[in-house]
């Protein structure tokens, strides 16, 4: 779209929005009450992950030593650009 490049690793893709409802139980029953259409090409974003220009997997102990491998490809891509 043009925003600028985005890195990181693809988005599940679940876009539909939902909505709670209370029930007479005080349960709570939700529901898809609006669906995302790309309109150019009417194409259905349900189940289409959002895919980065640059693939960048953070590491499973990148949390607990205090990185982000993604943010710092990021930043790094922006300063390219600068």
């Amino acid at each position: 779209m043009g925003f600028g490049t985005l890195v990181g690793e693809p988005t599940f893709g679940a876009v539909i929005s939902t909505g709670a409802a209370r029930l007479i139980d005080g349960s709570y029953v939700r529901m898809p009450f609006r669906g995302w259409y790309v309109k150019s090409s009417e194409s259905n974003m349900e189940t289409t992950p959002a895919v980065p220009d640059i693939l960048v997997l953070n590491k499973p102990d990148d949390k607990s030593n205090g990185k982000d491998t993604q943010l710092k490809r990021a930043v790094d891509e922006l300063l390219k650009q600068l």
